[in-house]
């Protein structure tokens, strides 16, 4: 959300007809937080997990402090199918975008797309993911989120377990 001006601070504008805000802060972190509350505030969601926005930095990256494309981070659990490929999108939303509280089906129809991944319907292998404890509801009605054990698949597939 936050772009980053020449002062060495990060600066927001949001502007609708009877209403402009502004915040600027040093930490991008603060600055998308508080956009995101403002955001809610007004009754609007916020985009944590847009694809076409910069990862939030993570730990659990390369050496150099960055985290994996979600091409890469696919590439490296080597899924097989479906299911694996929800698990591993929505680790990848949820530990390198920042998505904690949970990410949508179209988030998942969105990442399909980046990574060449052909599905006719998303909604089979998430109804699948939840019938064996894989995902579970998110924060918000419309969201899932891993479950610990997904969690740990994931992991124990990026070890090449």
């Amino acid at each position: 959300m936050a772009g980053q001006p020449s002062s060495g601070s990060y600066r927001v504008r949001i502007r609708s007809t009877d209403l402009e805000v502004e915040v600027e802060a040093p930490d991008a972190g603060y600055v998308d937080a508080k956009v995101a509350e403002l955001l809610g505030w007004m009754g609007l969601e916020p985009l944590e997990t847009g694809l076409d926005e910069p990862p939030a930095p993570k730990s659990g990256g390369s050496a150099a402090g960055k985290p994996p494309s979600l091409v890469e981070h696919v590439r490296s659990v080597s899924p097989n199918g479906g299911l694996e490929h929800v698990l591993a999108v929505g680790y990848y939303l949820e530990h390198h975008r920042g998505a904690t509280g949970g990410f949508r089906r179209r988030d998942l129809a969105q990442a399909f797309k980046a990574v060449r991944y052909r599905h006719s319907n998303p909604g089979v292998p998430i109804a699948s993911g939840r019938k064996q404890g894989l995902l579970m509801e998110g924060a918000e009605a419309d969201k899932i989120r891993l479950s610990e054990t997904a969690d740990e698949w994931v992991r124990a597939r990026l070890r090449g377990e």
